[in-house]
């Protein structure tokens, strides 16, 4: 639904995703369907398109169980000034890896990589600015910083080079099939300051003080013609593999999760409407972290059908986690539909 008032323009839109999993640990299949997604947004500009805001709510259960401040996720307004100069503030998802700041209805294969599970940065509540053109430079080089005030403080910086200039990067596919090659090679780094929880934004949270993070971050992708391919590699080190909080007459120790993973996935257009991808991801634990951190090696290979787009496709997926090595580990297959209305 669109409407459009003078200079005040909105959008409110509907978003659904419904997943059908089997996992098979030896001769155990565990079979599961779940409504993965139930998304509202409501996205809207004014003062001739430089002021944007955005409101996302997810009412899946898988959702809510995610979000600690209930059903509410992005809440932000943007504006973009001259030169691609801009700033952003309110809660949203940090620009720290790429693969993260996708919308899951653009995503390849049905789910994120093990190791941007793992290691991304989540949402928060903070401020953003750069320019998406520094120097003038007709979008070859890009960059921008951000501080969250939260839960914990952060500070982070990400630079982006487009060696052919600007294209479309907000989706992992090049369904449009595009007839200039597009490249975009980024680097972040991130210090986070007491981070209340395990894995910085997400995970389980720590008792009593937080942990000091540092966070680095390199991403590539590229598309032509049908064909993408992605690529990511991420170090998350904490300052202490563990810390002994006392509670009372009780010690508790918090550990943290350092660890660095890499992945790197292909896909090809297949006529109008099919779509075939493929994955490989590492991830591995760095010293005596969480024990409950393991290394691991997952390979992916799926396939997507577009009836509209992105706004009404279907996507199977067949994938392979080891613990140690691609000899040991387990199956899960995985059928997904969604519409975006």
């Amino acid at each position: 639904m669109q409407g459009q008032a003078g200079d005040l323009a909105m959008q409110l839109r509907g978003f659904l995703q419904m997943r059908a999993a089997i996992s098979a640990n030896d001769a155990d299949p565990k079979p599961g369907i779940t409504q993965r997604h139930a998304q509202v947004h409501w996205n809207g500009t004014a003062a001739s398109s430089q002021l944007q805001w955005r409101l996302q709510f997810g009412f899946a259960p898988t959702e809510l169980k995610r979000n600690s401040i209930g059903a509410l996720q992005d809440a932000y307004a943007r504006y973009t000034g001259r030169k691609g100069l801009f700033m952003q503030a309110g809660r949203f998802k940090l620009p720290y890896r790429r693969q993260r700041l996708y919308h899951v209805s653009v995503l390849q294969l049905t789910d994120l990589s093990i190791a941007t599970n793992e290691l991304h940065l989540g949402r928060d509540v903070g401020v953003t600015g750069g320019s998406d053109d520094v120097f003038g430079s007709g979008g070859h080089l890009a960059l921008q910083g951000f501080v969250i005030v939260n839960q914990a403080a952060a500070l982070g910086v990400r630079a982006q080079v487009r060696p052919f200039g600007s294209f479309d990067e907000t989706t992992e596919a090049d369904v449009s099939r595009s007839t200039r090659p597009g490249l975009v090679i980024g680097g972040s780094a991130v210090l986070h300051l007491d981070a209340t929880h395990s894995k910085g934004t997400h995970g389980e949270p720590f008792t009593g003080k937080g942990m000091t993070y540092e966070h680095l971050a390199a991403d590539v992708l590229f598309k032509y013609a049908g064909f993408s391919l992605a690529g990511e590699w991420l170090w998350r080190q904490a300052q202490n593999d563990s810390e002994v909080v006392t509670l009372g007459d009780t010690l508790v120790r918090n550990f943290s999760r350092s660890a660095w993973d890499a992945h790197v996935q292909a896909v090809q257009m297949i006529g109008a409407s099919w779509q075939a991808a493929a994955r490989y991801a590492e991830l591995h634990r760095i010293g005596d972290t969480d024990p409950t951190l393991l290394s691991q090696r997952e390979l992916a290979a799926g396939a997507s059908l577009f009836f509209a787009g992105h706004n009404l496709k279907v996507q199977g997926e067949v994938s392979w986690l080891s613990p140690k090595d691609l000899k040991d580990g387990s199956f899960a297959t995985r059928a997904q539909a969604q519409l975006y209305f």
